[in-house]
């Protein structure tokens, strides 16, 4: 129940959490097994700027400032880019063209005191109507250090 509570919370937030006007609808799914961690986000439709995924975790440790991810990213229409920030604000970046699956990975940053996190960035690319994609859906692989 505290898993599903968690859910429904995150996935609030996501919609209410879009930067630069973007319009995002998004639905999530977290599992844990010991320190390994699997996150599905689906975003069902992504328009305009930059949307950032936060993935947080109660279970990072407290001195934790990075950890590794490997993500598995699917677009069935339009073309999205996703990147990782690491420590020092370097990009690991990829370019998802849709029916393709892409992998990356990368370092990301963790941040935050109380509520530990990475952020996964997601940015449709086009011009005007056409900056938007549909059923991005990328499969997060991590372990909590």
């Amino acid at each position: 129940m505290k898993q599903l509570t968690l859910l429904l919370l995150v996935g609030i937030l996501a919609l209410v959490g879009c930067e630069g006007g973007t319009e995002t609808t998004i639905s999530s799914r977290c599992n844990s097994s010991g320190r390994s961690n699997v996150c599905t986000v689906t975003l069902v439709s992504i328009k305009g700027g930059v949307y950032r995924y936060d993935v947080k975790n109660d279970s990072f440790w407290p001195g934790t400032n990075a950890v590794e991810v490997t993500m598995r990213i699917t677009v069935e229409k339009g073309t999205v880019q996703v990147w990782l920030e690491d420590p020092q604000r370097n990009k690991t970046i990829v370019g998802v063209e849709p029916g393709q699956t892409t992998e990356l990975k990368g370092t990301a940053w963790v941040t935050g005191s109380r509520e530990r996190s990475f952020s996964i960035y997601f940015e449709p690319l086009g011009e005007g109507e056409a900056k938007q994609a549909e059923n991005v859906q990328a499969e997060i692989r991590y372990n909590a250090p």
